[in-house]
């Protein structure tokens, strides 16, 4: 993927695709996303690990909540990247940036009260992506969002899994979003540079969890192989069945995640 072109609007780089190719219908948000599970069924998790920050790590009370990243590329462009997020994904969690998590991350929580989910992104990680790769550190962020919302999917669902196949599953969606992204149109978007963050993660300079998350050349090999799977269901014209590719990345995810 090194060396495709940017795509422009003015001086800035898009930030997104257009939508308008895809069917603006939606898919049953209750699909079943681990469908060969049902002998290693747990209680559906009140949270997702953490996508960086594991157990006693962070204390969302002490979050700030921020309604602008201050990032004009990424304010400008939010509504239309949440707006395809949902549709290719069949869910609709509320987002917000913070500001004090324990490690530049993102993380999505689910209320059993009101069956809310919510996904925060802490700014600096944005920044981070920029200051690491300034080429293209939008295909890293937009990958972590695609990741976050495989979570909401998975809350969704009712479903409980072990962590680390939760996150190896969501890894592999958040290619798949990718890859469609690209089909779409948006050639710019590398999934190396996205792979190379999650690698990067979990490396031993890094702050995930291995045992929580899995090997960071798995996590990277599970969002290239995701992003692979879009260019098999892509039809132009029609919406990608987030069911058969989330299907797909649990029986992937069984076979690396011991």
């Amino acid at each position: 993927m090194g060396g495709t072109k940017v795509l422009r609007v003015g001086n800035r780089r898009r930030f997104l695709c257009c939508c308008a190719c895809v069917s603006l219908g939606s898919l049953d948000s209750t699909a079943q996303v681990f469908p060969d599970s049902a002998a290693t069924v747990l209680p559906p998790l009140p949270e997702a690990p953490g996508c960086g920050s594991g157990p006693g790590k962070d204390t969302p009370n002490a979050w700030q909540n921020i309604s602008r990243s201050g990032i004009r590329e990424v304010d400008d462009n939010l509504a239309r990247e949440t707006e395809l997020l949902r549709k290719l994904f069949g869910v609709e969690p509320d987002f917000t940036f913070v500001q004090g998590m324990a490690e530049p991350s993102a993380r999505t929580r689910h209320l059993r009260a009101t069956q809310k989910t919510l996904i925060f992104m802490d700014v600096r990680m944005i920044r981070e992506e920029q200051r690491i790769n300034p080429r293209h550190w939008q295909s890293a962020i937009i990958g972590v969002l695609a990741h976050e919302y495989a979570h909401a999917l998975q809350f969704d669902s009712g479903l409980g899994e072990r962590s680390n196949l939760w996150e190896t599953q969501a890894d592999y969606l958040s290619g798949w979003y990718l890859g469609n992204k690209v089909l779409m149109g948006l050639s710019a978007l590398n999934i190396d540079a996205y792979a190379d963050a999650l690698f990067r993660r979990g490396s031993k300079s890094g702050f995930f969890d291995e045992q929580g998350y899995g090997p960071p050349e798995a996590r990277a090999a599970s969002a290239t192989r995701g992003f692979q799977r879009a260019y098999l269901d892509f039809d132009r014209g029609k919406l990608a069945d987030i069911r058969l590719a989330a299907g797909d990345g649990y029986k992937h995810a069984m076979t690396v995640v011991r």
